[in-house]
């Protein structure tokens, strides 16, 4: 332990805004971590290395921050305590492994992966200890740091954080400075950390950090809002006294129904190269921008698009009886009757959101851009389609508008407008992006 007389003790009260994908190498099996109560946690040393990576990103480069939370040379003057999540649900999503080649589902392919629900309650506690006032100062200013990335979205934690999960939402941040050279804060500091975390708690004893401007995701933010005019499916299993296959929901009302970031992934995915091949592009631009595919354990690519859950609040609910057709004879297949759970007209529009991160050269960063407008603009169009379903007419999105970055273009009569006003997208600013997809 390196000598201080300065402690800061922060605070971090977050809620999961997504679900926390819980699935290690295994994904059928149930894995997390929990504590001697049976409660599940997020292990501090998790915690460590995600913030030490996002702070720190190049190990190589030695700074006082590395140092801080613990370079080659010593241990870190930054400690993280396992964050308890309370009033968490298991959730199980199942899914099909898609063939990017070929677009269509992998023989074999089905999986399943579990979750922690959103919703569930967290505190992040970290302990800093400071030599000097000009330490304990950049101490503050890491948490400050810390707590607008975990707002924005640009920390999230566990595993498949490219495509929606693990996103927090901080609901209050507190910090507390001890000057241990102060017979108060000496007793204090004395006290233990469990007694200083309580005021904080509490909101006594403790500086507030501002969350003003915090809620915003970095990049180049992509949203397209839409209706589900005729119905979709977003199949989650078997409920044979409702529907041979019932939708993705929250919880255990199910008014509140989802489309999982991971699938909308697989559809941009699968749509960008169709564009590349179309335009005689190189494949590596895929593994560029999206990352290495799902089954290449060899390639270590993270994607630079992240995805989001897309929620659908309150939809119309619909029984869909069918049979299943033999393709060879042309007759109905004995006993072969079906019920299909349909979706259509949520009380709110969906909002789908895409950003494309930071961690891009200036053209791939154009290239990422426009594919996400081509795949965005045909989703509100109606000419992509997302969930179960295509085949027999589900799927096809309503488009209300696009936005990027704050401005806006309109669906109208089965065209996106880009106007000439402050605040809408400018038709010459799309041109420049699809003009990078030339010349590959």
């Amino acid at each position: 332990m390196r000598q201080f007389n300065r402690v800061i003790y922060g605070l971090i009260n977050v809620h999961l805004k997504s679900a926390l994908h819980i699935g290690g190498s295994d994904e059928e099996h149930f894995s997390m971590a929990i504590n001697g109560n049976g409660e599940y946690i997020i292990p501090g040393t998790s915690l460590a290395g995600v913030v030490k990576h996002y702070l720190c990103p190049d190990s190589t480069v030695r700074s006082e921050k590395a140092a801080l939370l613990g370079d080659i040379d010593g241990e870190s003057s930054i400690y993280f305590y396992d964050a308890i999540l309370h009033h968490a649900d298991v959730e199980e999503r199942m899914g099909v492994r898609i063939d990017y080649k070929t677009g269509v589902a992998e023989d074999g392919g089905l999986y399943t992966n579990y979750y922690l629900a959103a919703g569930a309650k967290a505190q992040i506690r970290i302990q800093m200890f400071a030599k000097d006032e000009n330490e304990a100062e950049l101490e503050r200013t890491m948490f400050h740091e810390i707590v607008a990335a975990i707002a924005q979205g640009k920390i999230r934690f566990g595993a498949k954080t490219r495509s929606g999960a693990g996103l927090l939402s901080v609901d209050y941040a507190y910090e507390r400075d001890l000057d241990l050279t102060k017979e108060e804060d000496l007793d204090a500091y004395l006290e233990g950390p469990e007694a200083s975390f309580a005021l904080l708690d509490e909101k006594k004893n403790g500086n507030q950090i501002s969350l003003k401007d915090m809620a915003d995701e970095g990049g180049n933010l992509w949203v397209l809002r839409a209706d589900i005019p005729e119905g979709l499916i977003v199949r989650s299993g078997e409920k044979p006294d409702i529907a041979d296959a019932v939708n993705m929901s929250h919880g255990g009302d199910e008014t509140n129904f989802y489309i999982p970031g991971t699938s909308l992934k697989g559809i941009m995915r699968s749509y960008t190269e169709k564009v590349v091949h179309t335009l005689g592009m190189q494949e590596k631009v895929l593994t560029d921008i999206f990352g290495a595919e799902p089954t290449d354990h060899n390639t270590k690519a993270a994607s630079h698009i992240l995805t989001q859950d897309i929620e659908i609040d309150h939809p119309k609910r619909t029984l869909y009886p069918r049979i299943r057709v033999d393709r060879v004879f042309g007759g109905t297949i004995t006993g072969a009757k079906m019920c299909a759970e349909i979706l259509s007209k949520p009380q709110k529009p969906l909002e789908i959101r895409v950003v494309v991160d930071q961690g891009l050269d200036e053209r791939n960063k154009k290239i990422a851009n426009a594919f996400a407008f081509l795949a965005l603009r045909d989703l509100g169009l109606g000419l992509v389609r997302i969930g179960g379903g295509s085949s027999v007419g589900f799927g096809r999105l309503q488009g209300i508008d696009l936005s990027w970055n704050g401005n806006k273009a309109v669906f109208e009569k089965k065209r996106l407008n880009f106007g000439n006003a402050e605040n809408d997208i400018k038709e010459r600013d799309i041109k420049e992006l699809l003009a990078a997809l030339e010349g590959d």
